[in-house]
């Protein structure tokens, strides 16, 4: 499979996620009371950070940021192929990943920043995870 079919299929399946996602998160209920609870920040983040990944995904350049091309014709890509691999593993939710990258004490102060691929390629899986999807991609392959 190409890279570019890998980048069509990950788009499809982060959007799948997004599709079961909001089945199952389309309530918003904030008002005075509410409004300053902690908990209240995860259902107005959530629902925005959600909403800007789709939006991200709809652009034809993400997952395309690239470094270099190079002479020789090869293009040295800020999305790792190999990350693209991992993401499409079975196993891995990229939404949910995602979310919480976004939403954790040290995330980006600014949305945007996590809107791009270098976000997508050092900051969605942890090392740990990265492990054990790529002893299972090897162990499939070998088979």
């Amino acid at each position: 499979m190409t890279r570019e079919e890998k980048v069509t299929k990950l788009k499809e399946k982060i959007k799948n996620e997004i599709k079961i996602w909001v089945s199952h998160n389309n309530t918003l209920d904030i008002n005075e009371k509410t409004f300053y609870q902690p908990e209240t920040f995860y259902q107005i983040a959530e629902p925005l950070i959600v909403r800007s990944l789709y939006d991200y995904l709809s652009n034809d350049w993400s997952f395309r940021e690239y470094y270099k091309q190079n002479a020789d014709g090869t293009t040295v890509y800020v999305l790792e192929e190999r990350m693209i691999d991992r993401f499409l593993s079975d196993d891995f939710n990229f939404l949910l990943h995602f979310i919480f990258r976004c939403t954790e004490d040290n995330a980006p102060l600014f949305l945007g920043d996590c809107m791009n691929d270098r976000f997508m390629n050092f900051e969605v899986m942890g090392v740990i995870e990265s492990i054990l999807i790529d002893k299972k991609l090897n162990k499939e392959v070998s088979e």
